[in-house]
């Protein structure tokens, strides 16, 4: 025959002879493979986290105008406010957030082997299980607390070496740092209305104009101008949302008998026609 293998039985037998003892090789391999895959990884990951912890880092950042919500993967939270920049870092001692600029509330997840920090450019704010505000500007760095305790720390004075001693704040108070890294005297406030941002709020109570305007501009990208002294000095209560200026410009109008000039650097405020708030 021109192919003899094709009718040789025996060649047939040792064939699938050999097929079966490789199934069978396989068949025990497969669980040593898989257990040794098993072994691999649980050394990797001891290796990668040697205190069964993981670690992560990242950073975030708002443009002007915008909010957003962050879920740690401790369990944390924070909420960013407007043109706002976060980064942070936890590992197997601590938890640390930079705040570059802006505003967030965290809303800590009690770890006590791993205290959170929040650090700024003027000072650190540490948490075990808490949550508090922390609002860093040009002007300083502001920390209120929402419930629980943490302990505030201004960055040493580079001219002197030191630093005042640490701070520590108790549900519903608020201290600041100056950008001089001294603090103020600690304040009681109004949690709902210092956290009114995080629904779209702005509360005044017996605020200047210029105040206001202030803190409005921060949420809009065509600003407020308010040039007049006077008008700047007078002062109004309410609430207002952060996310429609034109409301906000209407009540002035309103109540102030002022005028909103647009311009091409934003809106001019100025007294009126019935020159109330005038120089």
């Amino acid at each position: 025959t021109l192919f003899p293998y094709m009718t040789d039985s025996s060649l047939f037998r040792s064939r699938a002879g050999w097929r079966a003892s490789a199934f069978a090789a396989a068949r025990v391999r497969a669980p040593a493979l898989a257990a040794g895959l098993i072994f691999i990884l649980i050394i990797g990951a001891a290796l990668l986290f040697p205190d069964g912890i993981e670690r992560s880092s990242g950073s975030f950042a708002t443009v002007v105008g915008e909010r957003q919500e962050l879920a740690f993967a401790d369990g944390s939270q924070a909420t960013l406010n407007t043109d706002t920049r976060l980064s942070y870092r936890f590992g197997n001692r601590e938890r640390r957030v930079q705040l570059a600029a802006g505003q967030a509330i965290f809303d800590v997840a009690p770890d006590r082997a791993r205290p959170f920090i929040v650090e700024t450019p003027l000072g650190d704010v540490r948490a075990l299980g808490t949550q508090f505000e922390v609002f860093a500007s040009a002007a300083g760095v502001r920390v209120t607390l929402l419930e629980g305790e943490v302990r505030v720390t201004a960055a040493p004075n580079d001219r002197r070496g030191a630093a005042h001693p640490p701070v520590t704040l108790h549900s519903g108070e608020q201290v600041s740092i100056s950008s001089g890294k001294k603090f103020s005297q600690i304040a009681q406030v109004n949690v709902e209305r210092a956290t009114g941002w995080r629904n779209g709020k702005a509360h005044f109570v017996d605020a200047t104009l210029a105040d206001a305007v202030t803190e409005l501009n921060r949420y809009t990208a065509k600003k407020f101008i308010v040039r007049d002294r006077t008008l700047a000095a007078r002062r109004l209560s309410g609430v207002f949302s952060t996310d429609d200026p034109d409301a906000f410009a209407a009540s002035v109008e309103l109540f102030f008998g002022a005028e909103i000039v647009s311009e091409e650097d934003g809106f001019l405020i100025t007294p009126g026609g019935d020159g109330r708030g005038s120089d």
